[in-house]
């Protein structure tokens, strides 16, 4: 009989994090046995997010479906598996002394319930409300029943230790070498700063310009997208950039689309934005450019440079 809890957390092609003893899942079937039996030391909740399972437990048949979940108790049980669907499960083991300590957090509003507790089966059909369905398919890509992300603990990471109090996250793009690509966690008492007091809850941030830089990575980008600026003015600074801002509005109003790089950052970088975006001009506005009232207009296609005075720059031909 095989221990389905070892049998989970020690085989490497499963998605899984591991807190102590809490173990989630996301379970497909690979194991050749049209019945199998399993038995494990901790309770269990499954959700079925594709294909089919039937348990046979000492008490009853219990047959789950896709979009069902079902709440085990420890022990032996001959799992039916159905071949003729693809199956793809999520499974939250739960040790007694997780049981135990939230029960004593909520043992007020379980008087009446303590009572009726000998008449537990082995299992029981849990009725999915609109926040736990919403939690079971933010874990999977319900399309193809694949995961939709591979979770992992690190416990060395940290984040804003100002205001997060429990559980932080990061979000990192597969196959490239980019850091994270978002990230939050548990705050308990942040909006009291914004006078709301003893409201807890979890945030969570995108960063849209790394975003951008993976889909640029990975060739997200459709081959025929629209060419969008004409003219790309350089970030070399907060003083060039104040110049620039007013010379940005004047071509756009000009119907010419020009845009300002988001960043201060090196010109071999904004080059390859200018041609990566096929922008066909860069306006070049350096120090020495400050200092004499021009700025020097680049045509990426030919390698052609001109020196222009802030005037004139407003009549060239963007063509």
């Amino acid at each position: 009989m095989l221990n389905f809890y070892e049998g989970v957390r020690d085989d490497p092609s499963y998605n899984k994090l591991e807190i102590g003893d809490l173990l989630f899942a996301e379970y497909t079937c690979g194991i050749g046995n049209e019945k199998l039996g399993l038995w494990t030391h901790s309770d269990y909740l499954v959700n079925v997010v594709t294909g089919k399972k039937t348990w046979h437990t000492s008490d009853g048949v219990w047959v789950a479906n896709p979009g069902e979940t079902l709440f085990f108790k420890k022990g032996a049980a001959i799992v039916e598996q159905h071949f003729e669907l693809d199956f793809c499960l999520l499974m939250f083991f739960i040790p007694d002394d997780f049981v135990r300590s939230t029960v004593r957090e909520i043992a007020g509003s379980l008087t009446a319930a303590l009572a009726s507790a000998a008449a537990i089966k082995s299992a029981v059909r849990v009725e999915n409300d609109v926040g736990l369905s919403a939690f079971f398919q933010s874990s999977v890509n319900l399309p193809t029943g694949q995961a939709g992300c591979q979770l992992s603990s690190d416990f060395t990471l940290a984040r804003g230790l100002n205001y997060y109090t429990g559980i932080i996250f990061e979000v990192k793009a597969k196959n490239v070498q980019i850091g994270s690509i978002g990230g939050g966690g548990r705050y308990d008492d942040l909006t009291g700063l914004f006078g709301v007091p003893n409201i807890p809850g979890v945030g969570i941030s995108f960063g849209v310009d790394r975003i951008y830089d993976v889909m640029e990575e990975l060739n997200l980008f459709p081959a025929d997208l629209s060419i969008g600026s004409r003219v790309l003015f350089f970030n070399l600074g907060e003083k060039e950039s104040a110049v620039a801002y007013p010379l940005i509005q004047m071509l756009r109003q000009k119907n010419i689309a020009t845009e300002l790089y988001h960043e201060v950052s090196k010109m071999d970088k904004q080059f390859k934005y200018a041609e990566r975006k096929k922008i066909p001009y860069v306006v070049i506005i350096g120090e020495k450019e400050l200092q004499q009232g021009t700025c020097n207009v680049k045509e990426l296609a030919t390698g052609k440079q001109s020196t222009l005075s802030r005037d004139v720059l407003l009549n060239f031909p963007f063509e």
